[in-house]
């Protein structure tokens, strides 16, 4: 008898079912989240599937629960998600027949999917299962830049040309198969231009060009077309900066560098030389006089100061400016005392007398100062000038190399 009792109860229950969905349609359990056949990309991270549905019952109901069971693609029972309907965990609104939850998939492939709600009507329970769907989860190949730095604020000039790896699994592993459905897409905070390069390979770069100077942070991910649907990956970024050089180190150069030029360059002495050439035989005498950085010659018939008879290789005497001699640049001058030949490029000494070839006399009488004269500005040869311009140029150097050493870092 208790039996039957059972039996019977069974009945209305399955007869309250059938009710139920010929009065709200044929499914009581509105899936909202999957879609049918989605498909989820599995980047750096396992995806998060979201399990939403809504209940369509007809009041009075109490106790209503809703359990997601999620099965591979063997129909061996992976995992069962209770969802809820309180405003927490992702819920948004309590008590609006909304049940939410979510799933992790530890596996990338085919799941298969339904739901049971389990509620009471009358005080007694009812049960319902959803008709079966299903989503895939694959793995996508993601970007991630190269060379980056584990400190934030890289410093970058106006253009940073990153270079971008595809890899693909937990381990990183550089990804080589096809990328005909796949897509780089990359972006800027604050916003910038963005090159993309023209085809994609396992390892390319993208340009951030900047049009002012700050911080910024670049990202880049990718996109894969399956089965018609787009899937995105998770952005990897980095924070750059990008730094013009402090342009004071370019003024204070520049400026000391032309105070420097225009700063008069060093005094150097002028001197004129008297000498007297003197022919011992008719007891004469001839001057020569000898200005800075001035040369004569004495002796041969064709020189300056040509002497009678005179057989020997001409005398070449030279005047410097700056300097209060006279050189001997060839030719053969005997000292009148000891009448020793002096080695060429001896200088002079004043009021001392030479002998030359067939008895002539030289005597260097005297030098005289004529005043100064100033080198050439260009020239630092001064301590203030060389302090000047030696530091402009370093200033300036350093201005450059920084700003080189910007243009460089462009291309982390």
């Amino acid at each position: 008898m208790k039996g039957m009792v059972q039996m019977r109860r069974g009945q209305i229950s399955a007869i309250a079912v059938i009710l139920l969905v010929a009065k709200v349609g044929a499914n009581p359990v509105e899936v909202l989240a999957p879609k049918p056949d989605a498909v989820y990309g599995w980047g750096r991270r396992a995806p998060v599937v979201r399990l939403e549905v809504q209940a369509r019952l007809q009041e009075p109901v109490a106790r209503v629960f809703i359990t997601a069971i999620i099965y591979n693609a063997r129909d061996e029972l992976i995992q069962r998600v209770s969802l809820r309907d309180d405003g927490k965990y992702g819920d948004t609104v309590a008590g609006d027949r909304v049940f939410t939850g979510t799933y992790t998939p530890a596996s990338a492939e085919l799941h298969r999917l339904r739901f049971k709600m389990e509620w009471e009507q009358g005080r007694a329970p009812q049960s319902y299962y959803s008709p079966f769907q299903q989503f895939e989860v694959i793995r996508v190949p993601y970007a991630r830049f190269l060379n980056k730095l584990e400190q934030d604020g890289v410093r970058v000039g106006a253009v940073a040309r990153q270079p971008v790896a595809l890899v693909i699994g937990d381990a990183e592993s550089r990804y080589t198969g096809a990328t005909e459905n796949l897509a780089l897409e990359a972006r800027c905070e604050p916003a910038a231009q963005v090159e993309l390069p023209s085809s994609l390979a396992p390892q390319s770069s993208v340009a951030y060009r900047f049009s002012k100077p700050g911080t910024y942070t670049l990202y880049v991910n990718t996109a894969l077309t399956y089965k018609g649907q787009r899937i995105t990956t998770e952005p990897d970024q980095m924070m750059v900066q990008y730094l013009l050089p402090n342009i004071g180190w370019a003024v204070v150069g520049g400026l000391a560098l032309i105070i420097g030029l225009l700063i008069p360059g060093k005094r150097i002495p002028l001197y004129t030389h008297e000498l007297c050439l003197i022919n011992p035989s008719y007891n004469t005498r001839n001057s020569i006089s000898l200005d800075s950085d001035a040369r004569t010659t004495i002796g041969a018939a064709d020189s300056d100061y040509p002497l009678t008879n005179y057989t020997d290789a001409p005398v070449v005497l030279q005047a410097r400016a700056g300097q209060k001699q006279v050189y001997l640049v060839e030719g053969e001058l005997r000292n009148l005392l000891d009448n020793e030949p002096l080695p060429a490029g001896s200088t002079l000494v004043e009021g001392e007398k030479y002998r030359l070839a067939n008895g002539f006399m030289l005597e260097y009488k005297e030098a005289t100062y004529q005043g100064d004269r100033h080198t050439n500005r260009f020239l630092p040869n001064t301590p203030l000038k060389a302090f000047l311009v030696g530091g402009g140029a370093v200033l300036l150097a350093w201005y450059g190399y920084q700003y080189y050493q910007l243009q460089q870092l462009a291309q982390l």
